[in-house]
């Protein structure tokens, strides 16, 4: 349907029985002659029949000395929305154009003289190599087995914004198209992780409750890929609005073997847990296994009722011995399991340690609790909840899993390609 201007009404007031006045031309003085009005005159964005148009490119059109009737943007799928100005002597388009296409844009005016002036351009847009573009996604991060969508979600206070390209990109370009909007305001950054994946958070956990908006502006940004020099051009990306939730934030601490749990700041639960034994031993293979828990801010991935579980270094013979083998190989099958690491470190149900639990560490890395404590942990768990270990003398290192947190601010900053202090929300 074509975008059209209101229908505009001149109401003519007309006089009742008035009686005017003669006037009365002095000889020899000229006539009055009103100038005629002048007519419509277009002005477009884009020359005729215009090629490689970018899609990033604003189409418009305005008016001088008339208004703008009708405006149509159209392809060959459909018409492109647009807006007028409020005085309707403007209009541009409000949808994405896309590439290696043909667009039309037919527009009538009325000009102050009273007569139409009506005028069709068409321009075609830059047509992309295969394999010349790129796009993004927003997601939690994490493992990409376990990795889900942004949008629409309600994530913990410790939930990074997750930003994957699908190329090897220019930082600086494409993370200067990248916006994050939160209500209320929040201060963050961009940090980038690799090549084609940066995170933004803000300097301390969220507030309970935020509403979040991140979008790609990216239609139409053109750059060279820093890989194999690739001149690269933006597609669509859908962007991702989504809300944190109430604030869980779990501290387990190697010295009381307790994990207290935090719900909005108060202290809702106190569970005694055994976490991975402190004893280092070599397999027959000469690998070194260390089970100790990771120390360190973690961040809930995904949570699994049942999940199997079983070791980094599998040994399908399981016979002791064995070139390769580790005698502690095992196959299990755990209930109520919450993840905390790309690795396999999860809070998780474990009966069989229920009497060491509080007093001595027996996993193999997990955080073991109760049956009832994990039922209880893993019922209310959303991705983004935070897990803060202390205390077991192992770190986690900055590719295991969600782990932003453990990053010190100035070091995030400095992550940025678009470097600024600090970096703002809705700007």
């Amino acid at each position: 349907m074509a975008a059209m201007r209101r229908v505009r009404v001149t109401l003519v007031a007309v006089a009742s029985l008035a009686v005017l006045a003669a006037c009365t031309q002095s000889p020899g003085s000229p006539a009055f002659v009103e100038p005629p009005k002048p007519p419509a005159k277009l002005v477009f964005s884009h020359e005729p029949d215009q090629q490689n148009v970018s899609p990033a490119d604003l189409v418009s059109v305005s008016v001088r000395d008339g208004s703008l009737e009708t405006v149509t943007l159209t392809d060959n799928i459909g018409e492109v929305p647009g807006t007028f100005s409020d005085d309707f002597t403007s209009w541009h388009n409000a949808g994405d154009l896309d590439y290696a296409k043909t667009y039309t844009l037919a527009v009538s005016s009325l000009g102050l003289d009273g007569k139409a002036v009506e005028e069709t351009r068409t321009f075609t847009t830059v047509t992309v190599p295969q394999g010349h573009n790129y796009s993004v996604t927003f997601s939690t991060g994490g493992g990409k087995h376990y990795s889900v969508p942004l949008d629409g979600g309600t994530f913990g206070v410790g939930q990074p914004i997750v930003a994957r390209f699908d190329d090897v990109v220019d930082k600086k370009i494409a993370e200067a198209h990248l916006k994050v909007t939160t209500t209320p305001h929040v201060d963050g950054s961009w940090s980038w992780i690799s090549d084609r994946e940066v995170h933004w958070r803000p300097q301390q956990y969220w507030a309970a409750g935020t509403q979040v908006t991140v979008e790609a502006d990216i239609v139409g940004v053109s750059m060279i890929s820093p890989s194999g020099g690739r001149e690269l051009w933006g597609r669509a990306s859908k962007p991702a609005t989504f809300t944190i939730g109430r604030s869980r934030v779990a501290k387990v601490d190697n010295a009381t073997k307790h994990m207290l749990v935090y719900v909005d700041g108060q202290l809702v639960k106190d569970m005694p847990v055994s976490m991975g034994r402190e004893q280092k031993y070599r397999d027959t293979a000469g690998v070194l296994h260390d089970y100790r828990t990771l120390s360190g801010i973690l961040v809930v991935t995904e949570k699994a009722n049942p999940v199997e579980m079983r070791p980094n270094l599998p040994c399908p013979e399981r016979i002791p011995g064995t070139p390769g083998c580790d005698p502690g190989y095992y196959v299990d099958i755990i209930d109520n399991a919450v993840r905390l690491t790309d690795s396999g470190i999860y809070v998780h149900s474990a009966p069989w340690s229920v009497s060491d639990q509080g007093v001595r560490n027996v996993s193999h890395g997990c955080i073991n609790v109760s049956p009832a404590n994990a039922e209880w942990f893993f019922a209310d768990a959303i991705p983004g909840d935070i897990v803060e270990v202390v205390n077991t003398g192992a770190t986690v290192p900055s590719w295991d899993g969600t782990t932003d947190w453990n990053t010190p601010w100035d070091q995030w900053l400095a992550g940025s390609a678009v470097p600024r202090k600090p970096a703002s929300s809705n700007q």
